[in-house]
């Protein structure tokens, strides 16, 4: 099998960790920073998210797309992800921990 072949056929697998995996990311990062004590804090929390962006962000690199399409999934990429992920946030710490704003 072409090496172009394949990377077709993990395409739908790269999309899905491409949506999943920040979200996964996050959520193990809210649970420990929050279920002991509550040692979290806005500086970490925007590490957190950079981070969980950067994960997804480096991933879509792999698409099997021309550079500069890539370029503008990533560009688009970034402010919708940190939209979806904080609405994510404020639901999972007020559903896991009642911390309701």
């Amino acid at each position: 099998m072409p090496i172009h072949a394949s990377r077709k056929l993990a395409t739908p697998w790269l999309v899905a960790c491409i949506l999943l995996v920040p979200v996964a990311a996050l959520s193990i990062y809210l649970w420990l920073s929050r279920w002991p004590t509550h040692v979290a804090s806005a500086r970490s929390d925007n590490l957190a998210f950079a981070v969980c962006i950067v994960i997804g962000a480096a991933l879509i690199f792999y698409l099997p797309f021309r550079l500069w399409i890539r370029g503008v999934i990533a560009a688009a990429y970034v402010p919708l992800s940190y939209s979806v992920l904080f609405l994510y946030a404020l639901v999972f710490v007020g559903v896991a921990f009642g911390d309701w704003l």
